[in-house]
C-alpha cells in the first residue's frame, strides 16, 4: 500500500512538472518570437503622434489673406481670443481654434460661399507665432536658389525678387508646392497686374520654369 501511495505521489509530481513546462513554454508567450509577446502600441496613439499638428490657439496673431475669385485679395491681422474667434469681413466672429491653418483656411472658405457671398474664395492663414524664423524654397530660372527668409504677406513676385529675379532663360510659368499640392502661376501675368499675386506661406516650393530655345 505504501508502495502505491509512493508511485501515485511520484506519477503527481512528474505531471505537475510537465503542466507547468507546457504552460511557460507555450502558454501565450512564445520566446522563440520575440514579436508574439512584446507588448503592442495601440494603433490611435501612434496615429496620434504621427499626426500631431500645432493648432491655432488662443492669443495666437493670424494673418488671414481672402482672395474672391478675380477680386483684389483682403488681409486682416487679428489675435484669437480666448474663445477661440477671430473677426473676419462680412462674417463677423468666427471660430478657428484648435484647428491647423489648413483646416483654417478651408472651412474660412467654406463660409464665404455657402453663406453666399462669394462663388469663389482663396484663403491663406498664417500664425505668426510660427514665423519668426520660417523660410520658403526657390529653385529653377533664378540667380539665387535655396532658402529665403519668409515674412509675413510675402507674395509670389516678392520671393523671386528676393532671389535676384528671373535668369534670361527663364519662361513666365512658376510653379508652388505646398502640403504635397501643385498650383501654377503666370509671373508676367502677375506683373502686369492681370493675375493675382498669392501670398505665400512658410516652407512653400517656389521653382521658376525654364524656357524651350
Amino acid at each position: 500500500m505504501n508502495n502505491l501511495k509512493y508511485i501515485t505521489s511520484i506519477s503527481v509530481l512528474l505531471f505537475s512538472i510537465f503542466i507547468s513546462g507546457c504552460f511557460f513554454s507555450n502558454g501565450g508567450m512564445n520566446y522563440d518570437n520575440p514579436s508574439a509577446w512584446r507588448p503592442q502600441i495601440p494603433s490611435e496613439i501612434g496615429h496620434t503622434i504621427k499626426g500631431a499638428a500645432r493648432t491655432l490657439r488662443t492669443d495666437d496673431t493670424v494673418l488671414i489673406t481672402i482672395t474672391p475669385g478675380a477680386l483684389q485679395a483682403s488681409t486682416i491681422e487679428d489675435i484669437i481670443d480666448a474663445s477661440g474667434m477671430v473677426t473676419l469681413p462680412l462674417i463677423g466672429e468666427f471660430s478657428v481654434g484648435g484647428l491647423t491653418t489648413s483646416e483654417a483656411e478651408k472651412k474660412i472658405s467654406d463660409a464665404y460661399v455657402k453663406g453666399g457671398l462669394y462663388k469663389n474664395v482663396t484663403t491663406t492663414v498664417v500664425c505668426r507665432n510660427e514665423v519668426q524664423s520660417s523660410v520658403v524654397y526657390i529653385s529653377g530660372a533664378v540667380n539665387k536658389k535655396g532658402a529665403i527668409p519668409y515674412i509675413d504677406g510675402m507674395t509670389l513676385r516678392m520671393a523671386i525678387v528676393t532671389a535676384g529675379d528671373r535668369t534670361p532663360y527663364a519662361s513666365t510659368d512658376v510653379r508652388i508646392t505646398r502640403d504635397g499640392k501643385i498650383s501654377k502661376h503666370n509671373i508676367g501675368r502677375i506683373e502686369n497686374n492681370k493675375e493675382i499675386d498669392p501670398v505665400l506661406k512658410p516652407n512653400d516650393m517656389i521653382e521658376v520654369q525654364e524656357r524651350w530655345l
